[in-house]
């Protein structure tokens, strides 16, 4: 049937927070940070933290990626990209992270005074006081953000002692992009973010987020750069005439995207980031992909991805909401049938609600239907979707 969806709702995987728009999931390869590992990062936090989780100020060119995608994204589930590298050292301590970035660190160590036997230690990240200590030995010097002691060192008195040695891991190739895939796999998120021009990561992106969405029930969208066309769950960013980099432009667009309504194009969206500050900039799309020019775009005729896009997120949004209230209602065993039919009750309540908030046109509440076409334990929900002034889609949701 034309316009007519399938979703796949694993109800392991649904949570309640998952309704917090605004999340993207992205790696980058970077000079500072954990590895091999998730870092969850909000606005507020990316702001306040940026310098010892990251390395750099947030205002730092190394971190424009981020500051483009918290233009409007709100949380970043964030995966720094290589294996291996080197942590800097000096004889006090050793850098926290590995990477070039520890390359800037020094220690400064003074004495207390003539009267004390102890010493002052000071720790800069280039010229910034990053931390400071009074210790009697470099026994009872605790780890900061950014140093991890020797504490048989013997302390004496130095100044701007550098850190030595810092290297940043190899640059990231297919498998250090498959490593941060599996990561991620475990976590909710809305957008996920590739910023490789490499066909063949790109390729591993797409072919994760069909699995993760026919077969896993995770219900996201791929934003990658220059594709040919966009597919159901993946929306290329191509190139345009004005010269932009699309690979430079998916964070600010993964963040638009994340944090968009119930529904709601983000068609027209003025350019509000930071590589092209020189003129104004619109967010367009057609069938193939999405793009920045610099007129305001006409009311679209005929298939556009991005209203694809924002039927697809209503459609994934509808889908993991009604997976929670699954969750919450549905107790399954003895009267099944008495169960089914407060779970429908529940369900059209959902939609009543989404009516009056103007998400959707009123009256689809009622053409709701539950059945078991699946088995005892797996229930099928059929029912229409229809934005104000959209065209009407059907959905059947199948938890398993």
């Amino acid at each position: 049937m034309e316009n007519h969806w399938i979703r796949y709702v694993n109800s392991a995987r649904v949570t309640p927070a998952f309704s917090r728009r605004g999340t993207v999931a992205l790696a980058l390869e970077l000079d500072w940070g954990q590895q091999q590992s998730i870092l969850e990062l909000g606005a507020e936090e990316f702001r306040e933290r940026a310098m010892p989780l990251l390395g750099y100020p947030r205002e730092h060119p190394r971190l424009t990626p981020l500051r483009e995608l918290f233009c409007h994204g709100q949380r970043v589930l964030l995966y720094r990209l290589g294996e291996g590298g080197r942590a800097a050292q000096c004889s006090f301590g050793f850098a926290r992270y590995k990477g070039a970035r520890g390359n800037a660190l020094s220690v400064t160590v003074v004495r207390w005074g003539e009267e004390h036997p102890g010493f002052c230690v000071a720790t800069r990240l280039e010229n910034k006081l990053v931390d400071f200590q009074t210790v009697l030995s470099a026994s009872q010097l605790e780890d900061n953000d950014y140093v991890l002691w020797n504490r048989e060192a013997l302390l004496q008195p130095v100044e701007r002692l550098p850190f030595i040695g810092g290297e940043n891991p190899p640059p990231a190739g297919k498998g250090e992009y498959r490593a941060f895939l599996e990561e991620v796999e475990s976590h909710p998120f809305h957008i996920l973010g590739c910023c490789s021009p490499v066909r063949e990561v790109q390729d591993l992106f797409i072919r994760f987020t069909r699995w993760m969405r026919e077969r896993e029930g995770a219900l996201f969208q791929t934003v990658l750069p220059g594709r040919e066309k966009a597919t159901l769950g993946v929306l290329p960013v191509k190139a345009s005439r004005q010269g932009q980099s699309p690979d430079l432009l998916v964070p600010w667009i993964s963040g638009i995207l994340a944090s968009s309504s119930y529904g709601k194009s983000c068609e027209g969206f003025a350019y509000d980031g930071e590589y092209y500050p020189d003129r104004p900039l619109f967010l367009h799309c057609d069938s193939v992909g999405l793009m920045l020019a610099p007129e305001s775009p006409q009311p679209a005729r005929g298939p556009s991805s991005l209203k694809s896009s924002a039927a697809l997120g209503l459609a994934d949004q509808i889908a993991n909401d009604m997976g929670v209230l699954y969750n919450r209602w549905y107790l399954g065993g003895a009267h099944a049938h008495k169960r089914d039919k407060q779970l429908e009750e529940k369900l059209g309540h959902y939609l009543c609600e989404l009516e009056e908030q103007g998400v959707l046109e009123a009256g689809l509440h009622t053409r709701l239907v539950l059945s078991r076409g699946y088995g005892e334990d797996t229930p099928e929900i059929t029912f229409p979707v229809q934005a104000p002034g959209e065209e009407c889609f059907w959905i059947t949701m199948i938890i398993y």
